[in-house]
């Protein structure tokens, strides 16, 4: 899930300007993963916001990209965390509103993908029903998501005629609103909300993760990674443009998300492994793409 972390002038027509890297707050998604691949910290971070214990947090099976939504977010087990004393899985997710209305943002289908790519891909074959994992798709939303003032949302599958009686099928999709004014937020969640929305807190989580960001903004290696990734993905926009007033905008399109995911693998910040993924090829025939593209021939 690599942030993009742009500000888009799209009535000015001017190309996005990245945001600063030593400007990036918890609220970027680039600086929100990077805080959270701490496992300690996203663990005391979701006991806040769930208000129940959560055990020892380890990566979920396995480094492999298992799903792609349609705006370029992936999801990796490498970015799940597993209770180690539960058959639990939690992914986590920063969501800012930036220029879209929330109708497009489409929060409850793309959880519903988030929950059904964990499921794929943490499932083996043969694996018995009883056996599949809790799921907890965990959106931070810096607006109100639904409308109704409240600071969670929780949702599970439950039957219209008796609602009272859930479906039991282990998935939970929790939405949180950090501009609530919900009476009924704990008084830790209120100040984690305050520090997502001002970048100032008071609590020992809070002082933690501030920290933490100030420790990642201080990291070379990280702010050449975010400059390489927003460079390449100013490249993706401007050669699918070209591309697509020569040859067609689906096949610019293409070349475009094929030259930046080449340009990110250079740079060190994808493997050829998952950038492959992320045009459902395999290695071997991304890395003839390129060539063909390189050569002037066709893909």
């Amino acid at each position: 899930m690599y942030d993009r972390s742009v500000s888009c002038c799209a009535f000015c027509g001017k190309e996005p300007m990245a945001k600063k890297f030593e400007e990036l707050t918890f609220r970027d998604n680039f600086m929100f993963e990077q805080v959270m691949s701490d496992a300690e910290l996203c663990r005391e971070v979701l006991e806040v916001l769930l208000g129940e214990p959560i055990g020892k947090l380890i990566p979920a099976e396995s480094e492999k990209t298992i799903g792609y939504i349609a705006d370029g977010k992936q999801i990796r087990l490498d970015l799940l965390t597993k209770d180690s004393g539960s058959n639990t899985v939690y992914d986590t997710e920063m969501q800012n509103q930036n220029s879209h209305s929330i109708e497009k943002l489409a929060l409850g289908r793309r959880s519903r993908y988030y929950q059904s790519v964990i499921d794929a891909g943490l499932t083996e074959k043969g694996t018995d029903y009883v056996d599949l994992v809790n799921s907890n798709v965990v959106f931070i939303c810096t607006f109100d998501p639904f409308g109704r003032g409240k600071y969670r949302y929780t949702f599970r599958s439950r039957c219209d005629e008796e609602p009272e009686l859930l479906l039991g099928d282990g998935a939970r999709r929790i939405f949180f609103n950090t501009e609530s004014c919900d009476p009924r937020t704990p008084e830790n969640v209120k100040d984690f909300f305050h520090y997502i929305d001002h970048g100032t807190g008071n609590s020992s989580l809070t002082k933690k993760i501030d920290a933490s960001v100030k420790a990642i903004r201080a990291r070379e290696d990280l702010k050449m990674g975010y400059w390489s990734m927003n460079a390449a993905l100013q490249d993706e926009r401007r050669f699918g443009r070209e591309e697509g007033r020569e040859e067609g905008r689906e096949e610019g399109l293409f070349e475009g998300k094929l030259y930046t995911l080449y340009s990110l693998v250079n740079d060190g910040v994808l493997t050829t492994e998952d950038a492959a993924a992320r045009l459902g090829m395999t290695p071997e025939e991304f890395d003839e793409a390129v060539k063909a593209i390189n050569t002037g021939g066709t893909t």
